[in-house]
């Protein structure tokens, strides 16, 4: 994972930035032109900063959970039905963070801490004033309360509110419709559930009122029939579409 990799690298990262801008004290031959410096003390002062690394753990672990659903959107085969599902698991996974968020931080906070003292940070927290207009100043008596207050907090509600824009129930309506495929029709046990799903296209049905004893039918179609041989993808019902 490209996170992990990031908290591997970190230490390394920050003992070469500090070579840079001490050459002489490591008995290092080159002389890095003034910019270059610069540049490097601007970068080591950001990554030693107990904010950098309490946001890089805040950042990792709540978006770890997502990388396998990231992949799977990716993947050619997956369905909408089995979408979804995977979508809602997720959301609710950053749900369940966000409640239990004043457990899951100690843990989190307390390996930001370990990552500070390796390289020689000090765990702080920001100087709270009376008015802050540039970042979260929410009042905090330690540092731990601090960053859950203004960093980790803040974060999941962000991450929450992309998730519900970005997935919203009211574009999933069209959706329903998949439920018809017959990999998903031979998995349903609620067909009165599955009626109320599938109401929107209820002006395109010739027959309404029969859509639930049609829906059994369809099911036991495909029930019947080898496990092999049920379409699982859109372009293979084709293959057994009427004509």
């Amino acid at each position: 994972m490209r996170s992990s990799s990031s908290l591997m690298t970190h230490p390394s990262l920050c003992q070469c930035l500090e070579r840079m801008l001490n050459p002489a004290e490591n008995d290092q031959p080159w002389n890095w032109d003034r910019d270059t410096r610069v540049s490097a003390q601007g970068l080591l002062s950001t990554l030693t900063s107990f904010k950098f690394i309490v946001t890089f753990y805040t950042t990792k672990n709540s978006l770890h959970c997502l990388k396998s659903l990231a992949q799977k959107l990716q993947e050619n085969g997956l369905d909408v039905i089995d979408a979804y599902s995977k979508i809602d698991a997720k959301k609710k996974k950053i749900s369940d963070f966000r409640t239990n968020i004043d457990i899951e931080f100690i843990d989190w906070f307390s390996d930001a801490t370990k990552m500070a003292e390796n390289i020689g940070s000090q765990v702080e927290m920001p100087r709270l004033v009376g008015q802050q207009v540039h970042r979260a100043n929410v009042n905090a008596t330690t540092p731990l309360e601090y960053y859950k207050k203004n960093v980790v907090i803040p974060f999941l509600d962000h991450l929450t509110h992309e998730l519900d824009s970005r997935f919203r129930q009211e574009n999933r309506a069209g959706g329903d419709i998949f439920h018809l495929m017959p990999c998903s029709i031979v998995k349903c046990t609620d067909f009165d559930a599955l009626c109320e799903k599938l109401s929107y296209w209820e002006d395109d049905l010739p027959n309404p009122t029969a859509l639930k004893n049609e829906l059994k039918e369809w099911a036991n179609t495909w029930r019947a029939k080898p496990v092999d041989s049920i379409p699982k993808q859109i372009i293979q019902c084709y293959s057994v579409a009427d004509n």
